[in-house]
């Protein structure tokens, strides 16, 4: 009686082990510019919101954001910038079935250059319709200048 009973839950034992060092499901997201990962993060209720600058950055390099919606590339997918009071300054659209999305390093500069605080990049989908802030671009007024 003992080995019918042992036997399953050596196996329940075995299974929850390696379960715990995976992360199954959920949403994540990279964003990386010019191939350099920026931010790698899962999407958690307590999670903190990573930032960045751009400086150092020229005007024809890529940020690039992944964004994985549970295994799935989501429909009608846009990336915004945001001001403090979630008013979106410029928002650019991406295509269905492309995982990476592509912007310009120039066009977020611009819109930077015109704001006086810290902007949010946002992600939004048909899934994900209200919006997931993926990070906070803090401004650095050396950018300007090298601009």
């Amino acid at each position: 009686m003992k080995r019918i009973i042992n036997k399953p839950l050596a196996w329940l034992a075995a299974c929850a082990t390696l379960f715990s060092f995976t992360e199954i499901g959920g949403e994540s997201y990279t964003i990386s510019l010019n191939d350099k990962v920026l931010v790698k993060q899962h999407v958690w209720r307590d999670a903190t919101i990573p930032s960045f600058t751009l400086d150092g950055s020229a005007a024809n390099d890529q940020l690039t954001i992944n964004y994985n919606e549970c295994g799935q590339i989501g429909k009608k997918r846009t990336i915004a910038l945001k001001d403090d009071s979630q008013v979106s300054l410029k928002e650019w659209r991406m295509g269905d079935g492309i995982a990476d999305m592509k912007i310009n390093v120039k066009e977020i500069i611009a819109v930077q250059n015109k704001s006086k605080n810290s902007l949010q990049l946002v992600y939004s989908s048909f899934e994900v319709s209200k919006g997931r802030v993926l990070a906070s671009l803090k401004k650095n007024d050396s950018i300007a200048s090298k601009q």
